[in-house]
């Protein structure tokens, strides 16, 4: 585990603060450290709130009893923890949904998967609110989206992205969500994102959830029955959607990974674990991930494979994580791709990931299909329009 002295050299007394209250909360870390800590560093404690925000680390941060103390004479405090306040009562409003949301869809007999969300904070925390969250995440099988869509809209939600009705099947097929939203008292918002994938295809893992349908569990929700994903299956998807996806881009990201091996390491079944990396062709960037959470939080399993990633991609990814500003969560950039290039587990891998993105760049996407309306017969006419509007966009 790197030093917190360390990291306030290397890059910022204002990271490093953060990095040591996280420590703190999974008790890597004493509290008496925090004395020290200032009695060697004059942090900005307004960049060290920018830095919590930046992170998506507000509400986990002012649940630390030293987090709220350190703060406590700032400006912006009280501003702060009303706003931690309205996210938690934000998530109970979200636990409601999903409990009705679930009770329907048994109702309707249409088998779906909740996670994350408000889902995760009960993992990690025992709790719903600690965690922020700002939907509700269902896993849902390709065959079922419409049937679900109808649902849906029927029970009073729109539609945040385009759904081509006359091309469901291209739909389903080029891309791997979809979003809704549904307007409560108050003018809030509550979002709904449908996944019939973990990753877009071009990413070469199996393009659909079946093998997570196949290690699904029931638990209980305000004394009601909700499916949700097997714990080794949690780890899974989420070292999929913060390494593959997001690129270990957040504190936040390997901190969820951090405290969920802490927790439940002896539950984890490291050896399915592992199997899926070799079948899904991703050891590397979980090898990568696996570093990261010893690294900063001195967190590790004897059962992981932290020896494939390669030093070099492990540093890089320390130093954006440590670093401002952040890797953009715009993944069509150059630095971006390049991450994403390093954390292949080989060259067939890389070759299909630049493969994939070319054929985004050359297929229809949802924008060519929403601003020119045509018709089946003529369907073959968006390659015609996509190259075009390629070969021609503004830069």
């Amino acid at each position: 585990m790197m030093g917190i002295d360390q990291i306030a050299k290397k890059y910022n007394a204002e990271i490093a603060l953060v990095v040591l209250l996280l420590r703190i909360k999974i008790e890597t870390a004493k509290p008496s450290e925090i004395q020290l800590f200032f009695n060697n560093n004059d942090p900005d404690l307004d960049f060290v709130l920018e830095l919590v925000k930046a992170h998506e680390l507000t509400s986990i941060i002012f649940s630390i009893k030293e987090g709220r103390e350190i703060f406590s004479t700032q400006e912006k405090h009280t501003q702060i923890s009303r706003e931690v306040d309205l996210r938690g009562r934000n998530n109970l409003l979200i636990l409601a949904e999903l409990v009705r949301l679930n009770r329907y869809f048994m109702e309707q007999e249409i088998p779906i998967l909740f996670y994350k969300g408000v889902l995760l904070s009960k993992i990690l925390f025992d709790d719903f609110t600690t965690r922020a969250t700002s939907d509700i995440d269902i896993l849902i099988r390709s065959d079922d989206f419409i049937k679900i869509r109808e649902v849906l809209l029927s029970s009073g939600y729109e539609e945040v992205y385009y759904y081509p009705e006359t091309y469901p099947g291209y739909f389903l097929s080029h891309t791997r969500e979809s979003a809704f939203r549904k307007k409560f008292t108050g003018g809030h918002y509550i979002y709904v994102e449908l996944q019939w994938s973990p990753l877009p295809k071009h990413y070469g893992i199996p393009y659909n959830n079946d093998y997570f349908f196949g290690h699904s569990e029931p638990v209980l929700l305000t004394g009601e029955t909700v499916k949700t994903l097997g714990l080794t299956q949690h780890l899974f998807i989420l070292m999929i959607h913060h390494g593959l996806s997001d690129l270990w881009r957040n504190l936040k990201h390997v901190f969820d990974i951090a405290l969920f091996i802490i927790r439940y390491d002896n539950q984890i079944d490291w050896k399915e674990l592992s199997k899926m990396e070799k079948t899904w062709h991703i050891s590397h960037n979980f090898s990568c991930g696996w570093n990261l959470v010893n690294n900063l939080f001195g967190v590790s399993s004897f059962k992981a494979d932290t020896w494939k990633a390669k030093e070099e991609n492990v540093q890089d990814a320390l130093n954006s994580l440590l670093s401002y500003p952040l890797l953009s969560k715009n993944k069509k950039n150059a630095r971006a791709l390049q991450r994403q290039l390093k954390l292949c587990d080989g060259r067939r891998e890389r070759n299909a990931l630049l493969k994939g993105y070319l054929k985004i760049a050359l297929w229809p996407s949802l924008i060519d299909l929403e601003n020119i309306k045509l018709p089946r017969a003529l369907f073959p006419l968006y390659f015609i329009t996509k190259r075009f509007r390629f070969l021609f966009k503004k830069k």
